[in-house]
């Protein structure tokens, strides 16, 4: 029996389409097709319905699915066991956003280079949009990035939150106890760049109080940030106000070089994940997703928790 053979059935029992698991395995349908056939010849059962409009598993289909996952999770430990023969560390690609690596990265770094398993590694920053595509590639092998993901192939595990706040220069203060979403809108609000999780959280935010936008531009002037460090060096300077983790200014809060705006709509917490694919999961990467979850444990006992928690 084909263990790629296997892999596609798994692909096509969770897609549901030929098409689809032909793009996603980069390969044709009739290939799709003639492994499948293939399949069903070594088993001689068939696998899925013929002739309806909707993709459906036959009951021999449905038993296969969950021996499937399990041979091909067998197959890739038994890979890495005995491929790491000559060596008992192996090699492993990491991905993260900016504000882990403003935050537990130094420590989480200094726990891997004191780990036995691990012989090399490869960090990147990224967006978590840039991320969550290169751990579908297969580029990186986990991803510590904003959110759940959506994919059908990759699972996720809590990692932490971070507080978020409405933060700006004290000259943007009214005065008011509490301001409204409305006043929000009216000061010059810097978005984090288009296409990343920062802009889609923060346009959601406002959609789901009856605001179809971002605010636009102040004084014919429209600011958009890439970093948070250089959204913190721009909102200490005066040129706005940016929905921002408010670790990333705790000590510009602290000694009032900036203020939290006392909006009544709250923020929603940033969510961080380790994302890694299914169902080949290297038992490597649960290993390290483990790490970093001790590792931001420990380092949120250093921290204010009004910022951050576990």
């Amino acid at each position: 029996m084909n263990i790629r053979f296997v892999e596609t059935f798994i692909w096509l029992a969770r897609l549901k389409n030929f098409r689809t698991t032909a793009e996603k395995l980069n390969t044709t349908q009739p290939n799709i097709s003639s492994r499948i056939t293939s399949l069903e010849d070594y088993l001689r059962t068939k696998l899925y319905v013929r002739g309806t409009k909707e993709f459906q598993l036959t009951a021999a289909g449905r038993r296969l699915f969950d021996y499937a996952e399990q041979i091909v999770d067998l197959c890739n430990k038994m890979k890495e066991d005995v491929g790491s023969a000559d060596s008992d560390k192996a090699v492993l690609r990491i991905g993260v956003i900016e504000l882990v690596t403003l935050s537990w990265f130094p420590q989480f770094v200094e726990a891997i280079r004191s780990s036995d398993f691990i012989s090399e590694v490869d960090f990147i920053t990224e967006t978590t949009i840039s991320l969550t595509d290169s751990l579908r590639k297969d580029e990186i092998d986990i991803a510590f990035a904003w959110g759940p993901s959506n994919e059908p192939n990759i699972t996720h595990d809590y990692i932490c939150n971070y507080d978020m706040r409405w933060i700006g220069h004290p000259k943007f203060m009214s005065g008011e106890d509490n301001l409204d979403i409305v006043d929000i809108a009216k000061l010059p609000v810097i978005p984090t760049r288009k296409g990343t999780s920062g802009y889609a959280m923060v346009r959601e935010y406002f959609a789901g109080y009856g605001l179809d936008s971002l605010p636009g531009s102040v004084d014919r002037i429209t600011m958009n940030a890439f970093s948070l460090s250089t959204s913190a060096h721009l909102i200490r300077n005066g040129l706005g106000i940016m929905a921002i983790p408010s670790l990333i200014m705790a000590d510009d809060l602290r000694n009032g070089t900036v203020l939290s705006l006392p909006v009544k709509q709250a923020l929603p917490p940033a969510y961080l994940t380790a994302c890694y694919k299914i169902p080949t999961v290297r038992p490597m990467v649960t290993r390290v997703v483990e790490m970093a979850r001790t590792i931001a444990k420990a380092y949120g006992e250093t921290v204010n928790p009004e910022h951050f928690w576990i």
